[in-house]
């Protein structure tokens, strides 16, 4: 392990390996501030983990993945408010500039399909979206319109990231529980017996 001058912090360590060239396996280790509660592992694949003040870049990612959570349900009661006959959104997609994406400035591009609630990150044209460090997806357990329900699925790209999962369904509540990353998005029923975040 290498100490790192307590007047220089991380982030501007980070900035600074990052910015050299010459980035390599070289780096790679556990670089420790003087307090012993903040440090930097640097990874041979080119990827780190962060600890600052105490608190791992982790819990930074969890309460962004809570607050996208939060800012999806409003766009699906704005979308449910503005298109009643489709119901709640039944994708990302959906509630973002489209597949193949519309110009959203232009307001005669907005319509069902391209509703522009969300940016062209989060409402991406994949079937889970990636954005802050987590996925998300969003389905419903309804086939055809108007959707009754929906639910809303986040997940840590990596163990590293985070170690929570986040849902939630048209009730507004988001929920988590900690656990493994997800490869599928989960169920309105399964979303309803998570732990609902306090």
């Amino acid at each position: 392990m290498c100490s790192i001058n307590r007047a220089i912090s991380i982030p501007v360590i980070i900035a600074l390996i990052f910015s050299v060239a010459a980035w390599s396996r070289n780096y790679a280790g556990v670089y420790v501030r003087d307090n012993k509660r903040d440090y930097i592992e640097l990874r041979s694949d080119g990827t780190f983990f962060l600890r600052e003040h105490g608190l791992g870049l982790a819990r930074k990612n969890e309460s962004a993945a809570r607050s996208t959570v939060r800012l999806l349900n409003t766009a699906e009661l704005t979308y449910q408010t503005v298109y009643p006959s489709q119901g709640y959104a039944a994708s990302l997609t959906v509630l973002g500039p489209g597949a193949p994406p519309i110009d959203c400035k232009n307001a005669a591009n907005v319509n069902a399909d391209h509703s522009c609630l969300v940016d062209g990150v989060l409402g991406c044209a994949t079937a889970w979206c990636v954005k802050g460090g987590y996925r998300y997806t969003i389905v419903s357990s309804f086939k055809a319109p108007p959707l009754a329900d929906y639910t809303v699925t986040a997940t840590p790209v990596d163990i590293n990231i985070g170690s929570k999962n986040f849902c939630a369904n048209a009730d507004n509540v988001i929920r988590e529980r900690i656990g493994p990353l997800l490869s599928n998005p989960i169920t309105h029923t399964e979303c309803g017996t998570w732990s609902p975040f306090s």
